[in-house]
């Protein structure tokens, strides 16, 4: 086996649907997360942050939603059907809006109940 052969690594469908969730993960993860309590400043305030977010979320939306390019190919992202990624995209915004509500709802819900 020659040495460059080791570090050959194949795109799947799988490895490229667990990348592009996990982006839109992390992003929503960093969002929720950033609603505390009075004695904390307003996420928004953070400039850093917020150009941060909005650049990443940018870069996981166009990953997901558009056609296969140079773009997803430097990223390992293989080509998916149309309705897949529409359906991809979809999941991932539920996702996201599940998570804000739980930190910003019942979360605070369950602090005020203890």
């Amino acid at each position: 086996v020659k040495g460059n052969e080791l570090m050959t690594i194949n795109p799947t469908m799988e490895n490229g649907v667990v990348f592009l969730i996990s982006s839109v993960q992390y992003i929503g993860g960093a969002l929720a997360f950033s609603f505390g309590r009075e004695f904390r400043k307003a996420w928004y305030t953070n400039y850093g942050m917020v150009v941060n977010l909005f650049v990443v979320m940018i870069f996981a939306t166009v990953l997901i939603t558009a056609p296969y390019s140079s773009f997803s190919k430097f990223f390992d992202v293989v080509r998916y059907p149309g309705g897949f990624r529409a359906g991809l995209f979809f999941l991932c915004l539920a996702n996201f809006a599940i998570m804000l509500v739980y930190e910003l709802f019942v979360e605070i819900w369950i602090q005020n109940k203890l």
